[in-house]
């Protein structure tokens, strides 16, 4: 069995860091389940191990130090991003063939369409207030998706760490951050597909309105860019609520309050606080007023890069938490 480890450790650093962490990781398996006693030959194997693995890292961050015979088989960055990609497809595809991704999609869509085209006697009701638009939506959107997106994202990775699965992940030629960013982009997809279909209630109401086409389509497609960056903050959440936890239920609901106190949570405390320009700063702290201004069609560059900035930093927060959860 050493034998068969020290021809994937050559093999791996000679062509590529996938077949090193495969013997890397055969090693430890036989290390931890088969309890094989840490005599000074096993003792020096893994030692081994390490220092290869190091040094194959060092190389694969440095591909100036190998010479261009070698640098075209091994190191290309064309090889990465179809892994990257094959996992992204892994992660909706995985989604789309459990009935909780349809339900989700269902729950969302119909709860929208009861508000705007059933439900009487609230102002949310599109065939009641008599105006052409579909404000209800960009309005009761963030509550539905304060549930549906941590129940999307919760199995992200506490699902692997749960089943083990994580530790083939990680062995991968993948970076943290490749694997985190795809489960991340793979959830905003998702939720992407939950918004597709309510492009039917804008038609409805384009060809409905008094005369026809006499909607602000400007700002309904700016409130649109306002739900997608919504939808992509709380994403960011819920995968990295997801990373905490080994159980789905406790990530679905940390997710939950992480979602809420971003989006109320400041803006209650600054409700609360009467000194200086203290409200201010948690106002804007808050999701709710950037949210509330490209709801509005308003696109300013200033809640754009809030958005961005605040889905960055859960992410960059996920990748942290990942690489303590190494062994």
């Amino acid at each position: 069995m050493f034998n068969i480890l020290l021809i994937s450790i050559n093999i791996g650093a000679r062509f590529g860091y996938e077949a090193l962490s495969m013997g890397r990781s055969i090693f430890f398996r036989l290390h931890l389940h088969l309890k094989i006693l840490p005599h000074e030959d096993t003792k020096q194997m893994f030692r081994f191990c390490y220092l290869r693995t190091s040094v194959v890292k060092k190389i694969r961050d440095r591909p100036e130090l190998i010479p261009s015979s070698v640098k075209k088989i091994t190191f290309d960055t064309k090889f990465f991003p179809p892994l990257v990609i094959a996992l992204l497809k892994k992660e909706i595809n995985s989604f789309l063939s459990s009935l909780i991704g349809y339900v989700v999609m269902a729950v969302f869509l119909l709860s929208i369409g009861l508000f705007m085209w059933i439900i009487p006697g609230t102002d949310f009701n599109i065939l009641e207030n008599g105006y052409a638009n579909i404000d209800t939506l960009f309005i009761i959107a963030p509550w539905v998706f304060m549930f549906l997106i941590p129940a999307v994202t919760m199995r992200s990775f506490a699902e692997e760490n749960k089943t083990g699965t994580i530790e083939l992940l990680l062995t991968r030629p993948l970076s943290d951050f490749q694997i985190v960013f795809a489960k991340y982009i793979a959830g905003v997809i998702l939720v992407l597909f939950s918004l597709i279909p309510t492009l039917i209630y804008f038609f409805y109401v384009y060809y409905m309105a008094s005369p026809t086409g006499n909607v602000d389509t400007g700002g309904i497609l700016g409130s649109y860019f306002g739900l997608v960056f919504l939808g992509s903050a709380f994403v960011s959440m819920g995968v990295f609520s997801s990373s905490v936890s080994n159980n789905q239920i406790i990530s679905f609901i940390l997710a939950v309050i992480i979602s809420f106190f971003f989006h109320f949570g400041f803006d209650s405390l600054s409700s609360l606080s009467v000194s200086g320009v203290l409200p201010t700063i948690l106002s804007q702290i808050g999701i709710n007023s950037h949210y509330a201004s490209m709801s509005r069609g308003v696109i300013d560059t200033r809640d754009m890069v809030y958005f961005i900035t605040l889905t960055t930093f859960f992410i960059l927060l996920t990748k942290f938490v990942i690489e303590k959860r190494k062994w």
